[in-house]
């Protein structure tokens, strides 16, 4: 090999593979960014302490030059004039309260107090909650006057809350966040509505009084019209009031035999996504999940190892109710609470694992070799890949669940196959040149190749047509960066077809997008991926090809991405 041809591989090879790098890495700066964003709005914003915080509140009282050590056992920080007479108290509920997290997180209250402890204001100090949220509760003089007043028992005491509309879930914690501050007991601020004949009529039919359980506190006897012991009821909350499913909380009732058995589990109240949380109850199984088990199985009930999967469609919104049950049963026992993220057992697959998995490697296979132009062969093989893996398994790669996992990390255990998937879909294109799960592994694209050429008439944009209908999903991903780095209470599924295979529980819009896609794809060859999907477009970004060695308009817009979360990220 002469000098000339030798440099010329030196310059030309590291060349093709420093710019495809260079992609990845921005993606993975971005990604960084918003689980940097994700966690800062979970953890204490207060590491240096509460008194630089205190400090800027000293205004609440008239006179105020300092703020006095707090004390030992009640943290008050007492409010001094010149003279060094006391004037009042400042507390904040941070770090005690940081572990209640309202729409997106905790927020830090400071409470005053005059001189006989009794409240003078309220006020927030900071907030790692969904800003719009926590702007609609300041504005809220009713909510805060309704704390102005009371003394510190009166305070930790308080059951009734006012909450802001439009703020709910926000409101509400702020005021757990106080009471608990004080050392009340913690009502549910979430769920205060008294427990009914009515609420437990379903589990019970002959039911007709419900008395406070001399066993269980708190829980209810279940009594019939003769008095006579029917069974218990349990409710998961406050306890499990801070387990979250895909949106909120949810109140469970866990019903029990007279021989102090599990009988059923309903959904009683829920900030969870509606369609989510009737399907629970309209489940043919999901209620009887604990059935025949006492209080003390039910404490030790691994999820895992039994194999429970949740409802198809609602995975999040169950398995949160079932960790609230079993948080509920541990509490009744006094046993430890099992952390959120403790893992109890490796990767267990399920026959859903398999058969995705199984799919994926028919996939993987026919791409990579003559198999791909069998005609026979990749009709019916699309036909499956839509049945089972589309409308059965519900098995797509969407945005929505990429950013649920940057942000709260990835489910290694309950969502194997979707983890395999999603390491196939981004590491292929870098690897072997071919976009494999656009082609073939995504159920919707597949609908879309069987309509393909399907109408006499076909249209093909022009090429500046092309570049403007391109806009549409960089548009889209801007969005899904703003909704992420900001935490904004807009559900990123809505933006994409690949919801509606879950059909039972799909919103309107994901469906309107998935039909228009496959009208348009009609007339135009493969619409909705082209110019439409922000998923497939992230993909493509990442595929390797002979222009790899070179920069074009695509690295540009990736780069205005990093330059956008970067913004949000400081901002």
């Amino acid at each position: 090999m002469d000098g000339e041809t030798q440099n010329t591989l030196l310059v030309k090879i590291p060349k093709t593979w420093v710019i495809h790098s260079l992609r990845i890495v921005i993606f993975a700066c971005i990604l960084l960014l918003i689980r940097l964003e994700a966690r800062t709005r979970k953890q204490t914003f207060s590491d240096e302490g509460n008194t630089p915080i205190l400090l800027q509140h000293l205004e609440i009282f008239d006179g105020a030059t300092t703020l006095g050590p707090a004390s030992a056992s009640s943290g008050l920080h007492p409010v001094l004039d010149q003279n060094q007479r006391v004037l009042g108290y400042l507390m904040a509920t941070s770090p005690e309260a940081d572990h209640l997290v309202g729409f997106s997180g905790p927020t830090n209250v400071i409470i005053a107090f005059d001189s006989d402890l009794k409240v003078t204001a309220t006020e927030v100090a900071w907030s790692r909650d969904t800003r719009e949220h926590v702007s609609e509760v300041n504005e809220a003089s009713q909510f805060w006057m309704q704390f102005v007043g009371l003394s510190w028992q009166e305070l930790a005491g308080m059951q009734d809350i006012d909450a802001v509309s439009g703020a709910t879930l926000t409101s509400l914690t702020i005021a757990e966040s106080i009471i608990l501050r004080v050392g009340g007991d913690v009502p549910s601020l979430r769920f205060p509505e008294p427990m009914t004949v009515a609420d437990i009529q379903s589990l019970y039919p002959d039911a007709q009084k419900l008395v406070p359980s001399k066993i269980y506190k708190p829980g209810w006897e279940v009594l019939d019209e003769n008095i006579t012991l029917l069974g218990f009821i349990l409710s998961t909350s406050p306890e499990s009031d801070d387990v979250v499913g895909y949106q909120g909380p949810t109140e469970t009732l866990i019903a029990m035999t007279a021989d102090a058995t599990v009988s059923r589990i309903h959904v009683r109240k829920s900030f969870d996504n509606q369609p989510y949380v009737s399907y629970l109850n309209e489940d043919w199984s999901w209620p009887e999940l604990f059935k025949d088990l006492t209080l003390d199985e039910v404490a030790h009930y691994d999820l895992e190892a039994n194999g429970v999967e949740g409802v198809s469609g609602a995975t999040f919104t169950s398995m949160a109710v079932a960790r609230g049950v079993i948080r509920t049963a541990q509490r009744v026992h006094e046993k430890p609470l099992l952390s959120e993220g403790t893992k109890t057992n490796n990767w267990k697959l399920t026959s859903a694992d398999y058969g995705t998995l199984g799919m994926i490697f028919c996939g993987v296979l026919i791409a990579s070799t003559h198999l791909r132009g069998i005609g026979w062969l990749r009709v019916v093989y699309q036909f499956v890949l839509i049945g089972y893996v589309g409308f059965l398994n519900g098995d797509l790669l969407s945005l929505a669940m990429l950013v649920g996992w940057v942000q709260n990390g990835i489910p290694w255990n309950t969502a194997a196959r979707l983890v395999v998937l999603v390491g196939i879909a981004f590491t292929l294109p870098v690897a072997t040149k071919r976009n494999v799960y656009c082609t073939h592994l995504c159920p919707h694209g597949a609908l879309q190749q069987l309509a393909r050429n399907r109408l006499k008439f076909q249209f093909h944009p022009g090429k500046n047509l092309k570049r403007l209908l391109l806009l549409i999903p960089i548009g889209l991903l801007v969005w899904v960066i703003v909704v992420a780095m900001l935490a904004l209470p807009f559900s990123l599924v809505d933006i994409e077809p690949f919801d509606a295979y879950l059909f039972r529980i799909a919103g309107w819009s994901a469906i309107a997008i998935a039909v228009l896609g496959l009208i348009a794809s009609l007339f135009v060859p493969m619409a909705y991926c082209r110019f439409g999907c922000p998923t497939g477009v992230l993909l493509e970004y990442f595929r390797r090809t002979r222009q790899s060695d070179r920069l074009h308009s695509a690295d540009a817009a990736a780069f205005a991405l990093l330059i956008l979360t970067i913004s949000l990220y400081w901002a």
